[in-house]
């Protein structure tokens, strides 16, 4: 187990952007040195072929919406990162989500995602 305030802050906040805090603070639960924490955190964010990091980017909010709404008539929807997952759960899973948002008006619907959104990633 490591500490992460170990590593700088500017290190520290792109492999949380990229990864997500929950899954930074298990990959540090699991690491031994900050040298195998380094290396898991490169295998989990992947190679740059096939633009596999840009695919980890942080969308926007209303790019995270937008990949949402595409989706909704899907049962296995595929996310671009962790944290537009992390909203989705927020709301009770894609079902329920899509049952809820189903009732308001679409305006409504985005503007609750977009803010549930903004705020989740504010606190990480």
């Amino acid at each position: 187990m490591i500490d992460l305030k170990e590593f700088p802050a500017d290190q520290r906040d792109l492999i949380i952007e990229r990864l997500g805090v929950n899954r930074v603070n298990a990959l540090a639960d699991e690491a031994e040195n900050p040298t195998a924490f380094y290396v898991m955190a490169l295998r989990e964010m992947g190679s740059n072929e096939g633009g596999q990091l840009i695919k980890n980017k942080l969308p926007s909010a209303p790019w995270a919406w937008l990949e949402i709404y595409r989706q909704r008539k899907e049962s296995e929807p595929t996310f671009s990162h962790i944290m537009v997952a992390n909203t989705v759960e927020f709301f009770g899973g894609w079902a329920k989500m899509w049952e809820d948002f189903s009732q308001k008006k679409f305006e409504k619907s985005r503007e609750l995602f977009i803010f549930r959104y903004k705020k989740i990633i504010d606190n990480t």
